[in-house]
């Protein structure tokens, strides 16, 4: 599997420890399988904070049998909590060598911030549960 990584530093090797803390599927290396979403990511960020330039790295991935792996493979209840368990903890909330699956838009950021802050909440209708 082929995977991209965009960023605002060159680099020759990956280094866990500046990873940024509190992402969706906790502390790490975030790659995707999307070319132009990997240089989007390195484009917003240098746009942020400047850096060396924009860079895109490209990687062959090969997993191993004996790596643990979580698929998410839509957006869920399972994978709102997650993301939401990592974002309000932070650190690795996992025992998952990697971790598939969406990220989360925008809209999502604010709804799980809202959880965060406490001025959203879950509230019980029938069966389902629902932010409101």
């Amino acid at each position: 599997m082929i995977l991209y990584h965009g960023s605002n530093q060159d680099f020759d090797d990956v280094a866990l420890s500046k990873s940024k803390d509190r992402r969706d599927f906790g502390k790490g290396f975030y790659t995707t399988t999307i070319r132009e979403q990997a240089l989007q990511w390195g484009y917003n960020i240098f746009s942020r904070f400047g850096g060396d330039g924009i860079f895109l790295y490209v990687f062959e991935f090969l997993p191993s049998t004996d790596m643990i792996s979580k698929s998410f493979s839509k957006i869920s209840d399972e994978w709102f909590d997650f993301i939401l368990e990592n974002r309000i903890h932070g650190g690795l909330r996992h025992e998952f060598d990697f971790v598939q699956g969406p990220v989360a838009d925008d809209k999502t950021i604010l709804t799980i911030s809202g959880f965060i802050d406490g001025w959203s909440v879950y509230k019980k209708r029938g069966d389902a549960e629902v932010a409101v």
